[in-house]
């Protein structure tokens, strides 16, 4: 079957390259100053010169018009049918954002849960889901190199767009909450160089370099290189990290239509890794100050990040293209430590510490091709994409537990002897998936867009203890369907009104009573909402309210004793409503502000669920607005003024009862 699919996407994609060509030779035929077609004539028209179009460079700011998540192809954010938020290269300086998780915590709708002292490992949410997996340009890899061991530095990439919502029409198997698009910087014609420094408390100390421009005279080739180095430690005690990091890329010209571009990037971390304090058995916190670390000044935290690239497209004459692109991502990282291990005793304030080293090794390939095509018909012009992708994502993962030793949290000793610890647990996790999708943008009425996708995916896991050489597990799924329908309409110049129903398909690995692997879950939303532009697209707004139905979830069967006690028909439910305005007011004036409204519940599930909050880390309210001024006349002329608040009530479920809780951040 999969074989099947990928010659069918071929063969497709062979007839949509066909078509882009005689497209191109008509054209040439028709309008070009020689061929067959000006042989006919009797009198040859003088040759006339194109017109040359000369375009001041983009403003900076806090919006974008343009897009490519949810399209491989750049596409107004109007005529995506679902929330779209862009963290622009402007926002990134201005608010100091270093990593993925930074921007994150202050986009609309986004929620980001932290595990260490250093910020090195995270979660992020939407829509009561999490991220499981990131775009890198357009091609899909594991949330893991992002969340569970940071992405590379922010200084690397020009912006973040964020879809919310179900993208399975692109990416495959994932949750339905949305995905994050990291849109790297690419070189640039002209000469430039720039660099930030950057100087704090507690040896907070960070400096970046970018260069870029032409290596040939001609700008056939082009390059860019992008470096820097962050220092810093921290109110906790011993707690401390460096960050290095280099980028590096270059785009060639074969052609005048044809650009293949190559590049990498490496970083390496080095710090000390901090889980947290523990609590009391009845859930109590400690009332200890903000600086104790509860673990050992030897605790280590190494993550070794490599990413490398390739890209060659060919852009048509009617403004089609193809494009294959190749990504490998890389992580390797050591996690050795001490930390607490139980309840605190309240007689005593001693805690277990348990010693562990944990060293996982991910590795991530992906490819993918797609082909465009704008046809004009009945005075519109419709696209028509199709595309195939394939990915391989692997961990290898060791595991040792050394040995125990008890601290009292209220005295922290950090001085514990550090152990050897052997491996006594490694498994491997391997996944593999392959895509066949298309989308096709309809134009019925000059107003009026239809969208209509769909994705045949294959998808194959396995895991293995390599110590014993067996298959712990297995799974699979066989040509899953993913359809996507949206609709867009413009009511004015600026103002459209959307619909959309997205899908998107989770594997799962639990077994019925007949020994078979349960359906996978299928994330299933409804979208609406409003959109505009003011201000030459200089300003944009939209609202949306949307419900999520994840379907098919494991549900155990009760009473039923074994591992075979498993029925696809547990069901959750996230709906809510989400606004934000972005981009320049006034000149000089930059604003973005979002708010959203979650909340998510078990629709059907076990008896201690029924009803209850299915995601109960994600607020149910989130506020977030920035804004900056800068002056235009006078003395202060180029200065600069920035600030905002950060806002949320999250509810959760402890004893049965409702909790609230507010937070705010200025």
């Amino acid at each position: 079957m999969k074989l099947a699919g990928i010659k069918w996407l071929t063969f497709m994609i062979a007839v949509l390259l066909i078509s882009l060509v005689q497209t191109c030779r008509s054209l040439a035929q028709e309008e070009g100053p020689t061929g067959k077609a000006e042989e006919k004539k009797e009198e040859q028209k003088p040759f006339v010169l194109p017109p040359v179009t000369v375009t001041a460079p983009p403003e900076k700011g806090y919006t974008e018009s343009t897009v490519t998540v949810g399209s491989k192809i750049p596409t107004e954010i109007r005529e995506i049918p679902q929330s779209v938020s862009v963290v622009t290269r402007q926002r990134i300086e201005d608010q100091n954002f270093t990593t993925v998780a930074d921007a994150m915590k202050q986009t609309t709708g986004m929620t980001v849960q932290r595990f260490d002292g250093t910020g090195h490992l995270n979660q992020i949410f939407a829509r009561g889901y999490q991220i499981d997996s990131v775009q890198l340009d357009g091609v899909t890899a594991n949330s893991r190199f992002v969340q569970a061991g940071p992405g590379f530095d922010m200084a690397i990439y020009d912006r973040i767009e964020v879809l919310r919502g179900p993208a399975g029409l692109f990416q495959g198997a994932g949750e339905p909450g949305g995905v994050i698009n990291l849109v790297r910087k690419r070189p640039e014609r002209r000469f430039s160089v720039s660099g930030a420094f950057s100087g704090g408390s507690r040896d907070n100390y960070r400096g970046n370099a970018d260069i870029t421009g032409p290596l040939l005279k001609s700008g056939r080739l082009r390059g860019r290189l992008v470096t820097g180095y962050q220092n810093q430690r921290s109110f906790v005690d011993v707690l401390k990290t460096k960050d290095p990091f280099v980028y590096g890329t270059v785009d060639l010209d074969l052609t005048d239509s044809t650009t293949f571009s190559l590049g990498g990037a490496f970083q390496a971390i080095d710090s000390l890794l901090d889980q947290g304090l523990p609590a009391f058995a009845n859930g109590r916190l400690l009332d200890v100050s903000r600086s104790t670390l509860i673990g050992a000044d030897w605790n280590r935290q190494d993550i070794d990040r490599k990413d490398g690239f390739s890209e060659l497209e060919h852009r048509f004459c009617n403004g089609g293209h193809v494009k294959l692109s190749a990504r490998y991502l890389g992580r390797s990282v050591i996690n050795k430590n001490a930390r607490a291990n139980g309840a605190v005793n309240p007689n005593t304030g001693q805690v277990t510490i348990q010693t562990v080293l944990f060293k996982p090794e991910l590795e991530d390939i992906t490819l993918d091709i797609h082909a465009n095509n704008p046809i004009e018909f009945g005075g519109q012009t419709h696209n028509l994409l199709l595309g195939a992708d394939y990915r391989s994502h692997q961990q290898e993962a060791s595991l040792g537990l050394g040995p125990n030793h008890t601290m009292n949290v209220f005295a922290p000793d950090h001085g514990l002897p550090e152990p050897n610890i052997a491996i006594t647990n490694k498994t491997r996790d391997k996944t593999e998936q392959y895509g066949a999708y298309s989308q096709a943008c309809v134009k019925p009425l000059n107003w009026a867009t239809v969208v209509l996708g769909g994705r045949v995916s294959w998808w194959d896991a396995q895991s293995k203890n390599l110590l014993t050489r067996r298959v712990t597990s297995e799974a699979n799924v066989q040509h899953e369907f993913t359809p996507y329908g949206g609709l867009v309409v413009d009511l004015t110049k600026w103002l459209s009104v959307y619909s959309s129903y997205a899908e998107i398909f989770q594997p799962q690995t639990q077994l019925d009573t007949s020994s078979k692997i349960l359906p996978p879950r299928i994330g299933a939303q409804y979208e609406a909402g409003v959109k505009a532009e003011f201000f030459d697209k200089k300003l944009n707004a939209h609202i949306a309210a949307f419900r999520i139905q994840d379907k098919n979830r494991a549900l155990r069967i009760p009473d039923c004793v074994g591992s075979l006690c498993f029925e696809a028909a547990a069901k959750v439910q996230s709906w809510g409503v989400e606004a934000e305005i972005s981009g320049r007011l006034l000149p000089g004036w930059d604003i973005f502000t979002g708010y959203a409204f979650t909340t998510t519940k078990f629709l059907k599930a076990a008896v201690t669920q029924q009803g209850q909050t299915f995601s109960t880390f994600t607020p149910e309210h989130i506020f977030n607005l920035w804004t900056r001024y800068e002056f235009q006349h006078g003395l202060l002329n180029g200065f600069s003024l920035g600030g905002g608040v950060k806002a949320s009530a999250a509810s959760s479920i402890k004893s049965g009862r409702r909790a609230s809780r507010k937070t705010a951040t200025w």
